[in-house]
Formats: structure tokens, sequence, C-alpha cells
């Protein structure tokens, strides 16, 4: 997962530094997301790892813990949706019909 989610953010990061003369967060937010996403998506594998270590066992027993873990990973989630989504569609208010005819054409 870590392998998937660094090249992802490879891709994003070279695909951002090839547009030029574009503004900071038009060339650089799909990446920002990705990363976000993949910081979110790595917390729930880790504490699993943690928790066969024994490093972290308090938090996954907790009931408040393992939401804040699952919330981490559907926040995670959403933000690679989006980054792919933006960076697909280029820009951040993206009409759902650009999006249909794109993604299911007729």
């Amino acid at each position: 997962m870590l392998t998937v989610l660094s090249n992802l953010v490879q891709y994003y990061v070279c695909r951002a530094s090839q547009k030029i003369a574009a503004p900071f967060w038009e060339r650089y937010g799909p990446a920002l997301c990705i990363v976000t996403a993949a910081i979110l998506l790595m917390v729930h594998p880790t504490s699993f790892l943690l928790k066969d270590f024994r490093f972290w066992v308090p938090t996954c027993k907790d009931k408040w813990g393992m939401r804040a873990i699952y919330s981490c990973m559907y926040t995670g989630f959403v933000s690679l949706a989006y980054g792919t989504i933006w960076a697909a569609f280029g820009g951040v208010g993206i009409p759902l019909d650009a999006l249909r005819q794109k993604c299911l054409p007729l």
C-alpha cells in the first residue's frame, strides 16, 4: 500500500511540475490532496502493525480510538478521490455534466 501511494504521489508531483504557467493551487492542489490521502490512508495499516508489536494497544481497544483510525481512513479515501477528480478535470468546481460525459459516454 505504501508503494502504491508513494508512486501515486510521485506521479502527481511530476505532472504538476509540467504545468509552467499555472497558479500554485492549480499546479499542486491535486498533488497536495494525494499527499494528504497517502498520510491518512497509512494510519490504518500502521495502527495494526503497532498493535501486533504491542506498542499501541490501548488505542485499538478504545472505541474512540478506533473511530479516529477509521475516520482517518475514510477521510483519506475522500481526499484521494477528490484529488484524482481535480487532476482529471482540471479545476475545483467540476460540473456534473462534464463528469457524466467523460465517465459515462452514451
